[in-house]
């Protein structure tokens, strides 16, 4: 952003300047955080969060139809509700009709249930994008 007010602006001109640019910006109450007590502890709060996509893959037994906890590379299932998506042999499944999620802490669900019990040497991913602090 180039400097608009320099040491030999008046008040005014700031005051004019500061509107405009708040205009532009907006209010930070449209900011999804937590924090927003000033302008510069929502964006920290921003800032210290990262983004990412996590895979899950669990390779099942016969007639297996719950998956939770650790999968076949160590890696602890956690999901949060419409952040994911199943997948049974690479094949899309849908909520509601092919599984369901459940033990829920907080919005945290650490368990998906198959509708119908899955074949020998079936692998499942669960991917999700995850804020993570």
């Amino acid at each position: 952003m180039a400097k608009t007010v320099d040491t030999y602006s008046t008040i005014e001109q700031f005051r004019t300047k500061y509107n405009e640019l708040a205009v532009d910006v907006g209010d930070k109450s449209g900011l999804r955080t937590e924090n927003t007590e000033t302008v510069i502890d929502a964006l920290n709060s921003l800032e210290d969060k990262s983004f990412f996509f996590q895979e899950f893959i669990y390779t099942s037994t016969a007639g297996q139809t719950v998956f939770q906890g650790v999968d076949d590379f160590n890696n602890t299932l956690r999901l949060r509700q419409d952040r994911f998506q199943v997948f049974k042999n690479s094949t899309l499944l849908l909520e509601g009709a092919d599984y369901s999620i459940s033990q829920v802490v907080g919005n945290i669900y650490f368990r998906i249930t198959l509708t119908s019990a899955v074949n020998l040497m079936t692998w499942l991913s669960y991917s999700h994008s995850q804020v993570h602090t």
